[in-house]
């Protein structure tokens, strides 16, 4: 098929995709970009169709922060581009400007592939009606020794930026048994808390390590770094850092 006959392969489907992600705040249910892919991710295989995102430039539109992103659709032999932009949420207290970013991206992937691929948020009722299985969404989990830098979305010191399901916003958070929060969807206090308790994950360490990057504004080298913080005992290479040292380093400059 050509790339439009695959695109309308997709959207003839009528997907559904289940709300698992809960909204605390005002106590709602949404689907999460985990919840999305899950669901979308037989479609596109069945229709050799691939997706990734691109990120562009960041302005500060008066006191409001934009993203611009662009959404690649590919069957192989053709792709077709979608640029379209996102608003960072308002910062709140301990959000930095990085995560604000996080949530965008996250955020805009997510609605650009539901608006996109014609797919419809539901429950069970719903995807059972359109004659579709009842299912249980799960968040990507990472695997068991995997690097933190292989999770970065933002690029560290030259150091990573693995984009889509490698990103830290739709990795499973690991405090959730069920398996469907995801990180990308913890506040910040919700987020400190798991960081004590899994000091070696690596979607947090690759977070931890974005934030010593957004936290570095005088932009030293690594070697500046190691030699400047001594006392944090600082290996010679920035991805050799523990999750331990991650977090102290991006203390130190806060």
């Amino acid at each position: 098929m050509s790339l439009t006959q695959s695109i309308a392969a997709v959207r003839s489907l009528g997907l559904v995709v289940i709300k698992t992600a809960k909204n605390t705040g005002i106590n709602s249910h949404y689907a999460s970009y985990a919840d999305v892919w899950e669901t979308l991710s037989p479609a596109l295989a069945s229709s050799s169709l691939s997706v990734g995102f691109l990120p562009g430039s960041t302005r500060k539109d008066n006191e409001a922060w934009v993203q611009s992103l662009t959404m690649e659709v590919s069957n192989g032999t053709d792709t077709q581009s979608v640029p379209f932009e996102v608003l960072f949420p308002e910062g709140n207290r301990g959000v930095n400007l990085t995560q604000r970013q996080g949530m965008a991206h996250t955020y805009g992937r997510r609605y650009a592939l539901i608006d996109f691929f014609h797919i419809i948020t539901g429950d069970d009722d719903d995807a059972q009606r359109l004659g579709q299985p009842e299912r249980t969404n799960a968040a990507p989990t990472p695997a068991a020794q995997a690097h933190w830098s292989e999770f970065c979305f933002v690029p560290c010191f030259s150091h990573g930026s693995e984009e889509m399901q490698n990103t830290w916003t739709v990795l499973a958070d690991p405090s959730d048994e069920t398996g469907e929060r995801v990180l990308g969807d913890l506040s910040p206090g919700a987020m400190a808390k798991v960081w004590t308790r899994y000091p070696n994950h690596p979607g947090l360490n690759a977070w931890r390590a974005e934030l010593i990057d957004e936290r570095n504004t005088k932009r030293i080298t690594w070697e500046d770094a190691v030699r400047t913080y001594r006392t944090l005992n600082l290996p010679a290479l920035f991805p050799q850092c523990s999750g331990e040292q991650l977090s102290n380093l991006a203390m130190a400059l806060r």
